[in-house]
């Protein structure tokens, strides 16, 4: 299945990227992140290392962002205090496709 996938929310405050999928649905949305994830993972030419119960690094990710996703808030990507936003969004936005 192909997902895309779009920003829609960005948190100053707490330092997140809010992304939605295409496919909304409960059960699929954790496919959707993993997808995410794992596309990420092989263009960065990474490993995934699991930091926490579905929350996600990438070795060899300069920006050292955290891939997060819960049945709450679905996915969003947590970027650390030494990373800008506009570096974080200009990353993330690699990957996203207005659907």
């Amino acid at each position: 299945m192909e997902y895309k996938y779009k920003i829609t929310d960005i948190n100053e405050s707490e330092r997140r990227i809010k992304i939605e999928s295409s496919n909304r649905s409960y059960m699929e949305e954790p496919n959707s992140f993993v997808n995410l994830v794992k596309t990420i993972e092989k263009d960065v030419d990474g490993a995934v290392e699991k930091v926490g119960e579905m929350q996600f690094k990438i070795s060899d990710d300069k920006l050292n962002l955290v891939y997060m996703w819960d049945g709450l808030f679905g996915i969003s990507i947590k970027y650390p205090d030494n990373v800008t936003k506009d570096a974080a969004v200009k990353f993330i936005e690699r990957y996203m496709s207005d659907f």
